[in-house]
């Protein structure tokens, strides 16, 4: 996952959308999104920052997987804690 995957135009575009917050689920749903294992979720953190993210695994409040930057998966573990909404 540390390439560029072959994506189709229509997954591009996909991966350029920025949810709404009002469209994501807020903070004490967090929880829920260790249930997303090999889903690609959008993370917007309590700092501000908003990515997608693909969730490989989830262990003791902790989000195991691949985050979306420059056109490449990084594989980045997250505290949920961080997490202040998701899509």
């Amino acid at each position: 996952m540390k390439h560029t995957l072959p994506l189709t135009d229509a997954q591009r575009n996909e991966l350029r959308f920025i949810p709404p917050d009002a469209e994501c689920l807020p903070e004490r749903d967090a929880a829920t999104a260790a249930n997303l294992r090999g889903c690609v979720i959008f993370i917007r953190e309590k700092s501000g920052r908003g990515y997608w993210y693909y969730l490989s695994e989830s262990r003791a409040g902790t989000l195991y997987g691949y985050r979306r930057a420059g056109g490449k998966w990084v594989r980045r573990i997250l505290p949920l804690d961080r997490v202040e909404r998701y899509y």
